[in-house]
This record gives structure tokens, C-alpha cells and sequence, in this order.
């Protein structure tokens, strides 16, 4: 709250998603761990995710 009772409120984050979406912060030893890339392609910088993994049928 600031000096007039009235409380502050945070800058709005922008791009994708919603304010109330969860950030994740994963180190590199984590992102190894979980078969994740530990660099982006510029491609996917710019989309803002990975590709999602291709499943083969075992069928």
C-alpha cells in the first residue's frame, strides 16, 4: 500500500497467455533431464514454444 492507503498494482505483462499463467524456469540440467532443448531454434523463439513431440502408433 502507498501512503494514501491505496494499494500499487504491477504492470500488466504482455504477449501470449493469461497474468495468472504459471512462469517456469528451468535450468539447463533440468531441461536435460526431461528430454527438453536446451537452446531454441529462432523459429521457435518467435512462435513462443516447442514443437509438440510427434507420437509413432505402436499399433
Amino acid at each position: 500500500m502507498d501512503a494514501q492507503g491505496s494499494q500499487a498494482r504491477a504492470p500488466k505483462l504482455s504477449g501470449p497467455g493469461k497474468d495468472a499463467d504459471p512462469l517456469l524456469v528451468l535450468t539447463e540440467a533440468a531441461l536435460e533431464r526431461y528430454g527438453l532443448p536446451v537452446a531454441l531454434t529462432e523459429e521457435e523463439r518467435h512462435a513462443g514454444r516447442i514443437p509438440e513431440p510427434t507420437r509413432s502408433s505402436s499399433n
